[in-house]
């Protein structure tokens, strides 16, 4: 049952993240700062995921060149990510 396993990766995935930034601020002891400069970033790249998996879901059935085709996509994010990183992103406090 496909629809099924899609939502088991879809909910897993939204638990490992919530659990992981929950960690992280109960380990920290205080909030993180997020500048306006990163959250645009991030909205763009939460807004740009979200179109992607509701084209997966709208695109039936799913083939073998769907799956390159996003393996494609996360790949050209990994790079434009990796290529727009800066050393002063990270608060070394």
């Amino acid at each position: 049952v496909s629809e099924v396993s899609a939502g088991d990766i879809i909910g897993a995935n939204f638990a490992d993240i919530a659990f992981v930034i929950g960690i992280t601020l109960l380990l920290a002891g205080r909030g993180i700062a997020v500048s306006s400069q990163d959250r645009k970033k991030l909205l763009f790249m939460l807004g740009l995921t979200s179109v992607v998996l509701m084209g997966a879901f709208i695109v039936q059935p799913l083939t073998r060149f769907h799956g390159l085709v996003l393996i494609g996509i996360y790949s050209v994010l990994m790079g434009w990510m990796w290529k727009n990183r800066f050393a002063h992103d990270v608060d070394h406090d």
